[in-house]
This record gives structure tokens, C-alpha cells and sequence, in this order.
């Protein structure tokens, strides 16, 4: 089985201009930085819930 030479060429870029994406510890980097979203995003909606909850109370 034989490849076109620009055929090796356009998937050698493809694969360097991902390939952190196909290492392990950028997928880590990745997932992590998520995570410290995701739990950043959980803390606010609680402090918010807990802010709205004591306004809704001393407003009665």
C-alpha cells in the first residue's frame, strides 16, 4: 500500500497541530482546568442560593 507524499505531509500536520490533544497529560491539563471551573461555578450558584434565600426571609 503506497501514500501520496502530500497525503503523509497534510496528516504529519494534522497530527502535530494536535497533538496535544493526543497527549495524556494535556487531556489532565484540560479536564482539570474544567473541573476548577465547574467547581468555581458551583460555589457561586450556592453563594447565590444561600444570598437569595436569606433576602427572601427577611423580607416577610
Amino acid at each position: 500500500m503506497e501514500f501520496a507524499p502530500q497525503q503523509l505531509h497534510q496528516w504529519k500536520f494534522d497530527f502535530l497541530s494536535k497533538a496535544e490533544d493526543v497527549s495524556t497529560s494535556g487531556l489532565k491539563d484540560r479536564k482539570s482546568e474544567k473541573e476548577e471551573e465547574k467547581d468555581q461555578l458551583l460555589k457561586t450558584i450556592g453563594q447565590l442560593k444561600v444570598e437569595v434565600d436569606f433576602l427572601t426571609q427577611n423580607d416577610r
